[in-house]
C-alpha cells in the first residue's frame, strides 16, 4: 500500500508540473519550447496587398507585408524577452488568399473562388524588407485549396528572432503579369509562420 501511494503522489507530481509549463515543451537545462502548445503560440502573421505596380522586371509580384512580427508580444505573453530566446526555428509556412479576386479589365467577370489565386504558380518568402534577408520559405504550387503549405527552407533564424520585429518579404510568381490587377484593385494574400523557439530563464 505505501508503494502504491508513492507511485500515485509521483503521477501527481509530475501532471502538477505539466500543468504548470502551460503547455509548452522542455527544452535543455534552464529552458522552455514554445510552439504549437504553448499557451501563446510563436505564430506569425504577415498580410500583403499588391497590385500590378508591385510587378519586378522579371513580371514577378515583390511586396513587403503591411506590418512587422509580434513576436515581442507574443514572448512576453509566455514571459519571456527577444533577449531570452536562445534558438528559433521555423516549423511550417502557409500561404493563404485572404481576398476575393478583384475585377480588371483582363478578367472582367471575376468571381470569388475558395482556392489560391489562380495566376499564382509559386511564392518565395524571406525575412526583412527584401530578399537580401534569409529565405525562409518557396515553391512552385497548384493547389484547388484556399491556402498552400511552402516548403521551408531556412529553418534556423535565431539572429532574426533576437534582433527585434521585422517584416516580411514576399515573391510571387504570376503565369501571366497582366492577371495581376491594376490600382485602385488589389489582391491580398497571408503568410503565416509557425515558429519554435526556444527560450531561457526558467
Amino acid at each position: 500500500m505505501r508503494s502504491f501511494g508513492r507511485i500515485s503522489f509521483a503521477v501527481g507530481a509530475a501532471l502538477l508540473l505539466a500543468f504548470t509549463m502551460g503547455g509548452c515543451d522542455s527544452g535543455g537545462p534552464g529552458t522552455v519550447v514554445l510552439n504549437a502548445n504553448s499557451p501563446e503560440p510563436p505564430t506569425v502573421e504577415y498580410a500583403f496587398r499588391y497590385t500590378s505596380d508591385d510587378l519586378s522586371g522579371n513580371d514577378e509580384v515583390e511586396v513587403v507585408s503591411q506590418a512587422a512580427d509580434n513576436l515581442t508580444s507574443v514572448l512576453q505573453s509566455n514571459g519571456f524577452a527577444r533577449s531570452d530566446v536562445v534558438s528559433a526555428r521555423v516549423d511550417s509556412v502557409t500561404l493563404e488568399r485572404i481576398s476575393a479576386p478583384t475585377p480588371t479589365t483582363s478578367r472582367p467577370r471575376a468571381r470569388p473562388e475558395p482556392q489560391v489565386f489562380q495566376y499564382l504558380l509559386g511564392a518565395s518568402v524571406y525575412l526583412g524588407e527584401n530578399d537580401s534577408g534569409p529565405r525562409i520559405a518557396g515553391g512552385q504550387f497548384q493547389t484547388d485549396q484556399r491556402f498552400v503549405s511552402l516548403p521551408v527552407t531556412t529553418p534556423t533564424v535565431t539572429s532574426v528572432v533576437r534582433a527585434g520585429a521585422t517584416p516580411a518579404f514576399l515573391r510571387l510568381e504570376v503565369e501571366e503579369a497582366s492577371n495581376v490587377p491594376e490600382p485602385p484593385n488589389e489582391d491580398a494574400v497571408e503568410v503565416r509562420v509557425y515558429y519554435r523557439i526556444e527560450v531561457e530563464g526558467v
